[in-house]
């Protein structure tokens, strides 16, 4: 899989889709990382490819959408959404900083770089905010 080719793919796709974007260091034979803002829904991730040398041996896209800021969670509800994992499908909660520097919580998905559908971005931001939104009100 042509990483590079891919990263560009998905830079254009961005830009022809209106999505303000920033990419995250560069685009290179390694892979590409974008943070992303969406305004419909109205919230931020991150979409990546990379190509997992050193451990899985395949390239992947990485897509990471946030669920908002673990600051403004106590532990308590941090271990209760992160025992939700095994309910989703094709996805988990994860935590990372954003360029700010402020810790989130995400919902996120993998996928096999060669499966990957760039035109299938938004489905997938509306799959994972679905699965988010469905196991949290049942915990609830």
């Amino acid at each position: 899989m042509d990483l590079m080719a891919l990263g560009q793919r998905l830079q254009e796709f961005f830009q022809k889709s209106g999505i303000k974007h920033d990419l995250l260091g560069k685009i290179d034979e390694h892979g590409a990382a974008f943070f992303f803002d969406l305004t419909r829904p109205l919230t931020c991730g991150f979409l990546s490819c990379e190509d997992n040398a050193e451990d899985l041996r395949f390239s992947t896209v990485s897509l990471a959408i946030s669920v908002g800021e673990t600051a403004t969670r106590s532990n308590e509800d941090l271990l209760a959404l992160f025992a939700l994992n095994g309910n989703f499908f094709d996805a988990s909660l994860t935590v990372s900083h954003m360029p700010s520097g402020v810790m989130h919580l995400f919902v996120a998905r993998k996928f096999k770089a060669s499966d990957y559908r760039i035109a299938d971005f938004a489905h997938h931001v509306s799959d994972l905010l679905r699965q988010y939104d469905l196991f949290t009100a049942k915990s609830s």
